[in-house]
Parts: structure tokens; C-alpha cells; sequence
């Protein structure tokens, strides 16, 4: 009886000792888990932001291309003098589209830190570039294209902008299309 007694001891000795090893594997597992889950939610933040971003952009190229249609109405143009079918750059420093020969359509958005904003920089001007400091992910691209649909009796403007970037090895990109009625025939 006493014997019995000496090898229960034993044997609850080593299966607690049993017990505790799979007890810290089990927490070291759930650990690793929860590390994992949250590298990839900190990755998914942070294309999710720059597509935040982005969207921003393109919607700004929109509305770019769209004040160009209600200067020129305030102005008593033609709805869509300037609007010219084409892929151009555009930012809100300069009037009009910009030309594609001075900025090239791989050219880069760049920021200004010290609150200048940012814009569509030829890379070889150095006032510009001092300016704006700081080269973005970003590349923006607005494409107009006057009666899309082959339709010639209606009066219309597509424009689409798109913003792409390369993130992680992949690129991304964010499109939005716009079209443009001469509503005050």
C-alpha cells in the first residue's frame, strides 16, 4: 500500500511536468498567432490608408478637370475650351492641364513639409523641387475623351483619373471616371 502510494507520486510528478510543457506550448502557440494577426493587420492598415489616400487624388483630378469647365463658364467660353482629348497631369497650382512633354506622366506627386501643399514637379526645376520636398508614392494620370460612346449629336466629356502606386512589390491602382455635360446649351 505504501509502495502504491510512492509510485502515484511518481507518476503525477511526471505528468504534471507533462501537463506544464503542453501547457506552454499551447500559450507560445496562441502567442505566435496573435503576433501574426496583428503584423498583418498593421500591413492591411496601411494599404488600406494609402488607398484612402489615393482615392483622395483621384477624386481631386476630377475635380480639377471640372473647374476647368466652370471657369470657363464663369469666364463666357466655350464649356469645354482647355479640355482637351488626351492623358495629362494636373494640380491645383497650375491652370489647366499640364502639358505631358514638361511633366512627364511617370512624374511623381510631390509634398511640400513645410505646408506648401503638394503638386506635379518637372524633376528638373530646382525651385520647384526645394519647394516641394518630398516625393510621394504617387502618380497621377487624368485621361479626357470627347464623346466616348460615338455618339456625335450629344455634347459630352469623359475624364478619368487614375492614381498608381507600388506597394509592397505590387502595384495598385485607383480609377475614377467622370463625364461632363454642356448642361447650359
Amino acid at each position: 500500500m505504501i509502495r502504491k502510494k510512492q509510485e502515484d507520486k511518481k507518476n503525477n510528478k511526471s505528468f504534471s511536468l507533462l501537463g506544464v510543457l503542453i501547457a506552454i506550448y499551447i500559450i507560445t502557440m496562441g502567442i505566435v498567432g496573435i503576433i501574426g494577426l496583428m503584423a498583418n493587420t498593421i500591413t492591411r492598415s496601411k494599404i488600406t490608408g494609402n488607398g484612402v489616400i489615393a482615392t483622395g487624388l483621384a477624386q481631386e483630378g476630377i475635380e480639377i478637370v471640372k473647374d476647368i469647365r466652370g471657369t470657363n463658364w464663369m469666364d463666357g467660353d466655350a464649356w469645354d475650351e482647355g479640355i482637351i482629348d488626351g492623358t495629362y497631369q494636373v494640380s491645383y497650382l497650375v491652370s489647366g492641364l499640364l502639358d505631358n512633354v514638361a511633366y512627364p506622366l511617370s512624374e511623381k506627386i510631390r509634398f511640400s513639409t513645410g505646408g506648401d501643399g503638394y503638386s506635379v514637379c518637372d524633376s528638373t526645376d530646382p525651385i520647384c523641387v526645394e519647394t516641394f520636398d518630398q516625393e510621394t508614392i504617387f502618380t497621377r494620370i487624368v485621361e479626357i475623351s470627347h464623346n466616348p460612346d460615338g455618339n456625335e449629336s450629344t455634347d459630352d466629356v469623359m475624364s478619368k483619373c487614375a492614381v498608381s502606386w507600388e506597394e509592397k512589390g505590387r502595384s495598385q491602382i485607383v480609377e475614377i471616371e467622370n463625364w461632363l455635360y454642356n448642361w447650359r446649351q
